[in-house]
């Protein structure tokens, strides 16, 4: 790779030439002016980037890594194939920063403010994101293992189809973030405040959730093994076809939840808020509802197995339209002024089901 002078930079530069396969190592490139240009293949290893701008540049297959990008402007930068390992971005405002097929291992975001950024296929294993302040930043199929995001907030975030299970996230909180398919099992997320996030067909098997804030919520698809969501607050919730198995959910507030075709095997419910919750089509294999505030909530088509349990539970005007459960499943349970089965409904279904089938 072929050195090259800051005098023959500058020119470069002037003239809106591309730099290919050059090597800056060392540089002093103090206030240099990269806006718009195009650098490709180029070592810059050593570089001093003080007061320099790369705003609107591109960057493909540089190196970069270790370098101190604290005080160079990056707004609007591209970085594609590049190896930013151990770069230290500095506590600042991040606007529109695209990294793609990048190495960022390591990295040092600490602080940073991203906004409107996309990163993609690209490696954070190590990156240290801790008290980052996140807004519409989106990270599809990139690498977080090890990632360190301690207080750290996001606002319309994306994770699509990540790992996090061994990143830090203590003291994070987001709103309205997105996580895809995302694997979270056995991370604390105990007390997180995260009011109108999607966690949907995420892995949250042995996580803990007590405590935390998912009001408004989406967790259609989730797999919650074993998860501790004992003080959950999630009212208005989806849980749309989520798979609960030995959860526990006591005193939790679900009120006004959506929990239609849900299955539940050993969920500890006592003592839960239900009110205007919607369980159609759930099944439910040893669910104990003791005491749990259903009132008003609709279980029609409900499923459950000789185990499941609802003992003093409110079901003052819940919907049991063709619940199925056995006899003893609704002992000591309040169902003087609960729905039961309407006949004709039924029937108009059965009708209905049988056309859909044989059309």
């Amino acid at each position: 790779m072929t050195p090259i002078t800051c005098d023959e930079l500058q020119t470069l530069l002037r003239r809106g030439k591309p730099i290919h396969e050059r090597s800056l190592t060392g540089l002093d490139l103090n206030g240099v002016d990269f806006a718009g240009a195009a650098l490709l293949k180029c070592d810059l290893r050593g570089a001093s980037l003080g007061g320099a701008s790369l705003g609107q540049a591109a960057l493909h297959e540089c190196d970069l890594s270790g370098l101190d990008l604290s005080g160079c402007q990056l707004d609007r930068a591209a970085f594609v194939a590049c190896n930013l390992s151990g770069a230290r971005f500095g506590d600042r405002p991040l606007k529109q920063l695209t990294v793609a097929q990048s190495d960022l291992r390591g990295a040092d975001l600490r602080g940073a403010s991203p906004s409107l950024c996309q990163w993609v296929a690209s490696d954070l294993s190590g990156a240290l994101l801790g008290q980052t302040r996140w807004f519409k930043v989106s990270t599809l199929q990139c690498r977080f293992e090890g990632a360190d995001f301690s207080g750290a907030y996001l606002h319309q975030a994306v994770f699509h189809q990540a790992d996090l299970t061994t990143c830090n996230l203590t003291g994070l909180s987001a709103l309205e973030s997105l996580w895809i398919g995302c694997n979270l099992a056995g991370q604390n997320l105990a007390g997180a405040s995260l009011p109108r996030c999607t966690l949907m067909d995420c892995d949250l098997s042995d996580a803990d959730l007590s405590g935390a804030d998912l009001s408004q919520g989406n967790l259609k698809g989730a797999k919650l093994h074993r998860t501790h969501m004992e003080n959950l607050h999630a009212p208005h919730t989806l849980l749309l076809e989520a798979d609960l198995v030995d959860t526990d959910l006591r005193g939790a507030d679900l009120t006004a939840s959506v929990a239609q075709k849900a299955r539940l095997a050993g969920v500890d419910l006592r003592g839960t808020k239900l009110a205007m919750s919607f369980w159609k089509h759930s099944s439910h294999q040893g669910s104990d509802f003791g005491s749990a505030d259903l009132r008003h909530a609709d279980l029609s088509h409900l499923h459950g197995d000789r185990d499941c349990r609802f003992g003093g539970a409110n079901l003052s005007r819940a919907k049991l339209h063709c619940t199925d459960l056995p006899n003893r499943a609704l002992l000591g349970a309040h169902t003087a002024t609960a729905e039961k089965t309407h006949k004709k409904l039924a029937q108009a279904e059965a009708l209905s089901l049988e056309m859909e089938l044989n059309p």
